[in-house]
């Protein structure tokens, strides 16, 4: 007799754990169609050109500061980088 209690309080459960999953999984695919639908395209601004310009700050080896230094910067070439990744490792 316990055990069909059990039964019958499972079969009469208004909102079981099946229909929570399936709620919410209709919930998320609900807002991201929503959200797909009123995305449209985002305005960007086109690049700089030119290099950055960057501050270099001069230490004397004491670690007080010495200077300002300002210039462009120049990123390294892919294979200065990888030469400088190889020398780490011998």
């Amino acid at each position: 007799m316990l055990q069909s209690d059990k039964q019958d309080a499972r079969q009469h459960r208004t909102f079981g754990r099946r229909r929570f999953l399936s709620a919410s999984g209709a919930a998320i695919a609900a807002l991201a169609l929503w959200r797909h639908e009123q995305g449209g395209s985002v305005p960007v601004e086109a690049a700089t050109k030119g290099p950055k310009q960057v501050k270099i700050v001069d230490f004397t080896d004491a670690g007080e500061r010495k200077g300002d230094a300002s210039g462009s910067r120049h990123p390294k070439k892919r294979e200065r980088m990888e030469a400088a990744i190889i020398s780490c490792f011998v």
